[in-house]
């Protein structure tokens, strides 16, 4: 299912594409695959925790928790949105959290497009179940429950695309989108 834009999201000359979903909806993946299509840089927006905090994402849960990592989140988010508005055009992952928390989205909304990725919590559950590095995918309800917590702020982005299929098939219905074909490629 393809979703259309959203009202007010049709901008003139977007920077950036902020891709968020639950953990699991393939944001790194089909984040380089859209970054490579419209010849812009990827970020990830995990990576970016990792170099602020010196420290990998796992073990700042572990030996600083989770408000502690909300706060590098956030601190990598503005160092983004200024990138974008100093001109540097971005593909960005954001983080299965990030888009929940509204002090991220603001900052977000007024830097680039917002795209959802979704797809079902079971599938969401089948992709990551076992991986060491998402901290919070360890439990099979918490994991259930937080995806419920968060499904509302993910709602609030520009677009939503079913994150099924390839990654290539879905950065391909991102760029389809009515709001995504105006964004210009870099020479």
């Amino acid at each position: 299912m393809l979703s259309e834009c959203t009202a007010g999201s049709n901008r003139p000359d977007p920077a950036a594409i902020f891709l968020t979903g639950f953990m699991g909806a393939g944001k790194s993946i089909v984040g380089k695959d859209l970054a490579r299509k419209l010849n812009w840089p990827f970020h990830d927006l995990d990576g970016s925790i990792e170099i602020l905090a010196d420290q990998e994402i796992p073990l700042i849960f572990e030996m600083r928790g989770e408000d502690v990592f909300r706060d590098f989140e956030h601190a990598a988010v503005v160092q983004h949105v200024q990138e974008v508005l100093a001109g540097q055009p971005m593909v960005l992952a954001l983080g299965g959290g990030t888009y929940a928390h509204a002090r991220n989205r603001d900052k977000l909304r007024n830097a680039g497009f917002t795209v959802w990725l979704a797809a079902s919590p079971d599938i969401l559950w089948k992709r990551v179940r076992g991986d060491n590095h998402r901290p919070l995918a360890g439990d099979r309800e918490e994991f259930f429950r937080l995806y419920a917590a968060r499904e509302r702020s993910y709602e609030l982005a520009d677009a939503r695309i079913h994150a099924t299929g390839t990654p290539e098939d879905v950065a391909n219905r991102i760029m389809a989108l009515r709001c995504v074909q105006g964004f210009r490629q870099r020479d």
